[in-house]
């Protein structure tokens, strides 16, 4: 598996192959109007950014601060 910074220099479209393919679901949310799909990969998360009702995917950001996970906490359901 890549680490983060080799999977930087990957080509757009190869970079959501790879997230799809080595990375692991967590969540999902939105923010102004976009879908947001979190995924963790080896030693980071990355996000994949979706347009609207369009599916584009527009963007990719990747961190392995948890204080970013924080934007994710609504979507938690503890019973």
């Amino acid at each position: 598996m890549l680490d983060q910074y080799k999977f930087k220099t990957l080509p757009f479209y190869n970079q959501v192959s790879y997230i799809w393919a080595e990375g692991t679901y967590l969540a999902s949310r939105q923010e102004e109007g976009h879908k947001i799909n979190l995924y963790r990969v080896k030693d980071f998360f990355a996000e994949i950014w979706y347009h609207g009702l369009q599916e584009n995917i527009f963007k990719i950001r990747t961190f392995t601060s948890k204080k970013c996970l924080e934007a994710y906490l609504n979507s938690v359901i503890l019973d």
